[in-house]
C-alpha cells in the first residue's frame, strides 16, 4: 500500500518484471502506513531494476 500526494486513500502497488499496476485496495484497508516489498534474484545478465522509471508515468500526472 502506498499513499500518493493528493489522494485521500492508499493505493495497492504491484510490480512484476516490467509490468506494474496501481489501484484501489480491496477492503479492509490496512493502517495508515506504506510498505514496499522487493523480491528479486541476482542474475548478472539482467538489467538492474530502476523503480523510478516504472513510477514516472503514474507520477507525471
Amino acid at each position: 500500500m502506498v499513499f500518493l500526494e493528493g489522494e485521500d486513500a492508499p493505493r495497492l502497488l504491484q510490480i512484476c518484471g516490467k509490468r506494474w499496476t496501481i489501484e484501489p485496495p480491496e477492503p479492509p484497508q490496512s493502517p495508515a502506513r506504506s510498505r514496499i516489498v522487493f523480491i528479486a534474484t541476482r542474475q548478472p545478465v539482467v538489467t538492474p531494476f530502476d523503480p523510478w522509471r516504472h513510477f514516472a508515468p503514474a507520477l507525471a500526472g
